[in-house]
């Protein structure tokens, strides 16, 4: 039997190892990070990326464009583009939950794969692993010869700055006929409108193929993105590491697993079966381009930012920003020239409705010199906006998973869908005006534009302690 004495001294070296532990990780994740962005922003400075008038040369991508911003069309646009899937599906999803919709999307990728389609699934790891991904019956799928699975990033004990490395591409390749681009989540809260008071609205961008596949084609520049991501050092084999738990089930559980499908489907039986493409506008587009951010480094080039800042420097009307948080550090604003005509509007979350604290007391802290470059708007309505759109001109419509922030510029895997179109373009405008609609002017020397009654103490107290200390770590938000 340990004496106390023993135990005291034990529980000294182990307070001490956990302090060095604490150490080791805030070093490697605070200072390698911050040193890698400084270097990493020098030499994108001189990349070259596409000019206004390279995006705006006619090019034959035989493709049409549609968007839809219905939370009550994200589930089953997804269910329905599986469905229509023959030989293979290529799938990017920063989060999956173990949830209605995750269940429904697990069931779904099951069917197609028992009916011959070859599915390669990647997601990112961290997000995953808080929000119960594992959990999911994954392991009705992980023997299926149809099904490949890997996973970017997620928490190393030995080397914790890898937890900044983050997929949050959302994208969805069908054969050669779809590409779904998007920046939202499958989980409920993204895709189920009932019983849900503080929805998350966000944006499916779906190009269609119109004609034979061209190399120019968005559907071809995905699917060469895709594989870049699915090839690049940090993408783990799940299925390879034997990582996903109960891979052997006995038929018990096959039949549990089964049944809590079988249950989400009819819990949503409300959404699933809606034929969504049928109701959506598909648009001719003149020219197109997908840019990302540079793929297998721990901290990216930050590529998308600079291609969308030079598009907005060289624009020759107003531009229109939708993007859930706003934190632009000064390595950003080196990108950034505030346009002599026209103006630039930024859409975005207010302090009563955003959910992601430390981006928006981070937002905040930059409030006051923001205004100064930028007229912004704060959504006041139901739930939360976590759309991420540009809109250029009078053509050009620009929508997938960057935010504007630090962390989207130069963590984590991006992509944006450059779409010159007319028609895309005044839709995406409608549906951007709607939520400016419900939304209120930020005013300098205020700090929101909500009924003080409508925003709990305690998240105003914490959002002013985020904003105070924010100056330190706003190149991680």
């Amino acid at each position: 039997m340990i004496d106390l004495p023993t135990l005291k001294h034990i529980a000294k070296y182990l307070f001490i190892l956990l302090i060095v532990y604490f150490l080791y990780s805030t070093v490697s994740i605070l200072v390698y990070t911050k040193i890698k962005m400084n270097q990493t922003s020098v030499i994108v400075q001189e990349m070259p990326v596409k000019s206004m008038d390279d995006i705006l040369i006619p090019n034959q991508t035989n493709e049409l464009a549609a968007v839809s911003s219905k939370i009550e069309n994200v589930l089953p646009l997804r269910c329905q583009l599986i469905d229509q899937a023959q030989e293979s599906l290529l799938i990017c999803q920063y989060t999956i939950a173990d949830d209605d919709s995750g269940l429904i999307f697990i069931g779904k990728l099951l069917e197609a794969a028992e009916r011959g389609v070859k599915i390669e699934l990647l997601v990112n790891g961290l997000s995953n692993q808080v929000k119960g991904f594992q959990r999911l019956p994954l392991s009705l799928l992980a023997s299926h010869p149809n099904f490949e699975l890997k996973m970017v990033g997620g928490f190393n004990f030995l080397k914790p700055w890898q937890m900044n490395n983050v997929l949050h591409d959302k994208l969805m390749i069908v054969d050669d006929n779809y590409l779904l681009s998007s920046g939202g989540n499958i989980e409920n809260r993204f895709t189920v409108v009932a019983d849900n008071p503080r929805p998350v609205h966000d944006l499916d961008v779906v190009i269609q193929r119109n004609g034979d596949v061209s190399k120019d084609s968005l559907i071809t520049q995905g699917t060469d993105y895709f594989n870049q991501l699915w090839e690049n050092p940090y993408a783990v084999d799940l299925l390879d590491k034997a990582k996903i738990n109960g891979e052997h089930l006995s038929e018990k559980d096959i039949a549990e697993n089964k049944n809590n499908i079988a249950a989400a489907f009819t819990r949503q039986k409300s959404l699933i079966g809606k034929e969504v493409l049928e109701q959506m506008t598909f648009h001719p587009i003149a020219s197109s381009h997908l840019v990302h951010n540079s793929v297998g480094t721990l901290v990216k080039e930050p590529v998308v930012w600079k291609q969308l800042t030079t598009l907005i420097n060289q624009s020759e009307h107003n531009t229109t920003i939708s993007s859930p948080y706003v934190v632009i550090t000064d390595k950003m604003k080196d990108y950034i020239t505030v346009p002599s005509h026209g103006q630039i509007d930024i859409l975005s979350n207010s302090v009563n409705n955003s959910p992601n604290l430390f981006a928006f007391g981070g937002y905040l802290n930059q409030k006051e010199k923001l205004l100064e470059i930028f007229n912004i708007w704060e959504y006041q309505g139901q739930g939360s906006l976590h759309q991420k759109a540009v809109l250029i001109d009078d053509t050009i419509g620009i929508v997938g998973s960057f935010n504007m922030d630090s962390r989207s510029t130069f963590l984590s895997s991006e992509h944006m869908l450059i779409i010159n179109s007319q028609g895309f373009h005044d839709e995406l405008n409608n549906i951007i005006n709607d939520y400016k609609e419900h939304s209120l002017p930020s005013v300098m020397g205020k700090e929101n534009n909500e009924d003080a009654s409508s925003t709990s103490a305690l998240k105003k107290g914490l959002l002013k302690v985020i904003s105070w200390i924010s100056p330190l770590i706003e190149f991680l938000l």
